[in-house]
């Protein structure tokens, strides 16, 4: 009886961390990068890795800078292969 308890309360400890971890991945993550502001709203960071900017005041701030070098700090957020970058604060480079 005990085992089948514990085996239980293992189960629900597996389940629950699956979730936090699949929730955690789902919110985005917060990042520092620095790239170039595209003129179709995007930015490609120093890697190649294109991001969409996201729909926020920044976003449209830094939209008007196309071919400038900004360092960004946003929040990222991958949904079927596109990355989108909520911005929260930018600095121009160059």
């Amino acid at each position: 009886m005990i085992r089948k308890m514990r085996k239980a309360s293992y189960g629900m400890l597996m389940i629950f961390l699956i979730l936090g971890v699949v929730g955690y991945a789902a919110a985005g993550s917060d990042m520092k990068m620095v790239g170039t502001v595209g003129q179709d709203n995007t930015i490609t960071d120093e890697s190649g890795a294109v991001y969409e900017i996201g729909d926020n005041e920044k976003g449209e701030e830094i939209s008007g800078l196309a071919g400038k070098k900004v360092e960004i700090m946003g929040t990222v957020e991958e949904e079927g292969g596109s990355k989108t970058i909520m911005i929260d604060s930018f600095k121009l480079l160059e």
